[in-house]
């Protein structure tokens, strides 16, 4: 008789055992799935930022593009120069920001050959401005020689510009040999 007490004792141990797994099998299921739900609600809550992420992008780029090439119209109006921004990824996973200078012919320069005419230094003054506005940041900029060799026209635009944004609540602070006067 011990012999089959004993066995009865160990089966429903077993059984006991096998009934607490299965609450635990079903308690983790529905764990499971809970997580999946939370899952493809968080997917879907990236694809909507993602969305909503380059929208804004795309109107920062836009906003940039637009206040930079009406500049350069305003300075070079026979140069016919424009800007174009695009994004990409680089690595799968490193976002940048290209900037191709185009002329007139839509033929694309390379930035680095315009020298002289201070088209860099236009865009890249024009750029820096919109960043600051766009972010919100403190309206502060501080530039160590970066418009030295601009054209006379070109001075009395940039000079134009500062007075808009100095309305704006942006203060200039230039260290230039060459301007004569240009925040007066």
């Amino acid at each position: 008789m011990d012999f089959y007490a004993n066995t009865i004792a160990e089966l429903k141990g077993q059984l006991k055992v096998k009934q607490e797994l299965q609450r635990k099998v079903v308690a983790l299921n529905e764990q499971l799935l809970k997580s999946q739900n939370l899952y493809v609600n968080m997917l879907e809550a990236q694809k909507v930022l993602s969305a909503i992420s380059d929208n804004n992008t795309n109107k920062t780029l836009d906003f940039i593009t637009s206040m930079v090439n009406k500049t350069l119209t305003e300075i070079f109006p026979h140069d016919n120069y424009k800007i174009k921004l695009s994004k990409k990824l680089y690595g799968g996973s490193k976002p940048h920001i290209n900037l191709e200078l185009i002329e007139g012919d839509d033929s694309v320069l390379k930035l680095k050959n315009q020298t002289g005419t201070g088209v860099k230094q236009i865009i890249s003054f024009m750029y820096v401005i919109c960043l600051i506005e766009i972010r919100k940041g403190r309206r502060l900029l501080i530039l160590d020689e970066r418009l030295n060799g601009l054209h006379k026209q070109a001075k009395a635009v940039i000079s134009e510009i500062i007075k808009i944004f100095t309305k704006g609540g942006f203060q200039f602070i230039f260290v230039e040999y060459s301007l004569n006067n240009l925040g007066k």
